[in-house]
């Protein structure tokens, strides 16, 4: 089931974002998400948190359980950039800095 999940969410999140080569973990304990992605040159002009955001959305409206989703940008084979998502009451992705939490480090 997560693996057909998974499969989704990365061949839709190819489609609809600037992202490319995703991969996805799923925590089998509290069911949050976590993808490391690598994002085309029109990422970077429109934006890596805007990038981020959308993953993150996609996630949470393909993993409908997640509370959480975090993404991290790898380039040149480490992570530059980490993001956490948390679900709202609406199931929107909102950003960290509205519940507190930490902006892309």
């Amino acid at each position: 089931m997560l693996q057909d999940l998974s499969e989704e969410f990365t061949s839709y999140a190819l489609k609809t974002t600037d992202a490319e080569k995703i991969r996805v973990e799923t925590s089998q304990t509290d069911g949050r998400g976590y993808v490391a992605f690598m994002a085309r040159q029109e990422g970077f002009e429109r934006g890596i948190p805007t990038v981020m955001q959308e993953l993150a959305q996609v996630y949470l409206d393909t993993f409908t359980d997640a509370p959480a989703i975090t993404l991290s940008l790898v380039i040149g084979g480490g992570i530059k950039g980490q993001m956490t998502f948390l679900r709202d009451e609406d199931g929107a992705a909102v950003m960290p800095e509205r519940y507190g939490a930490q902006a892309m480090e």
